[in-house]
């Protein structure tokens, strides 16, 4: 997991470049070992289209473009007030090669066959009805021949669907669901399925729980901690394991 914990102190250092408030949120404990993960699969290459769908309140798209000066990135998302978050720092970054829209990611106005890659971290459990599925069938419309698109979602043994205030609905895919749900509206391929476990709970009673201080200080520093706790504690499987916290996908057309 070096490589993953290089790639998270590297978003880390990111954070604090874009700002103190955003520094000082810090990374959640999952997106601790999505991000890097997505970033080492990506592979992008100078010269690329690169799609990321729904980023509009992650600055990891924003992150991408950083560190790929010499790409070309699209971020959507379906909220005005997420795409104007985001604008707000463009200017600060210099980022050029950056795109931001307001997009529905299940009716995308974009061109078939636009994008060398397209990346998707936790979002498609989010889309309410079928819209996943349909979400889906555009990234595999707007993804050039010999593309990959990385998506990310939450896994869980047998399917599991609630509704989530403020997030709308939250879907954890079991493997059936991956497949029916994910994969095959595509059109897509799957080149590579990993399953990671984040052994959240050794996390909060190694690391959060011990912290002598009041809940809301204590949330706040597990945010930090988790940029070097969830590298080293996720566990990767290309086989559904008993216990799983999510699954990364690799789709190649």
């Amino acid at each position: 997991m070096i490589h993953q914990l290089e790639l998270s102190l590297d978003y880390y250092a990111f954070q604090a470049r874009m700002g103190l408030g955003p520094f000082w949120d810090g990374i959640d404990f999952s997106r601790s070992i999505e991000y890097p993960l997505v970033a080492s699969k990506l592979q992008i290459q100078v010269g690329d289209s690169v799609l990321e769908v729904g980023g509009g309140r992650s600055s990891f798209g924003l992150y991408l473009a950083w560190r790929n000066s010499k790409a070309n990135f699209v971020i959507t998302d379906f909220e005005e007030a997420a795409v104007a978050m985001s604008e707000d720092f463009i200017p600060k970054l210099s980022l050029e090669n950056l795109d931001l829209r307001l997009e529905d990611a299940t009716a995308l106005d974009m061109e078939d066959e636009t994008f060398d890659k397209v990346v998707s971290v936790s979002v498609m459990e989010h889309i309410s009805g079928d819209g996943d599925r349909r979400a889906m069938a555009e990234i595999g419309r707007v993804l050039k021949l010999g593309g990959a698109a990385i998506i990310t979602v939450p896994y869980a043994p047998s399917f599991q669907f609630e509704e989530a205030g403020q997030f709308g609905s939250i879907r954890h895919y079991d493997t059936a669901g991956i497949n029916e749900r994910l994969i095959e509206p595509s059109g897509l391929s799957p080149a590579e399925i990993l399953y990671f476990n984040d052994e959240f709970s050794f996390g909060q009673r190694v690391v959060y729980r011990p912290l002598p201080i009041g809940s809301r200080l204590r949330d706040r520093l597990f945010r930090h901690v988790s940029i070097v706790a969830g590298p080293l504690l996720c566990k990767l499987h290309h086989e559904p394991p008993d216990r799983a916290g999510g699954a990364l996908l690799v789709l190649r057309k």
